[in-house]
């Protein structure tokens, strides 16, 4: 994993949980599936090194 301030990586990943909120009352029909499946690939993919 890369190096990281650890408060910024959590405002990050509370940030995009704060998101789903957004989704979830927005008029896009993307599945839960697909949006858990592309959070976490984005949030792990930008810590790897």
């Amino acid at each position: 994993m890369k190096p990281v301030i650890p408060y910024v990586a959590v405002l990050t990943i509370l940030s995009a949980v704060r998101g789903l909120e957004f989704w979830h009352r927005s008029s896009k029909k993307y599945s839960q599936q697909q949006m858990e499946e592309n959070m976490v690939t984005h949030l792990i993919t930008g810590l790897q090194a």
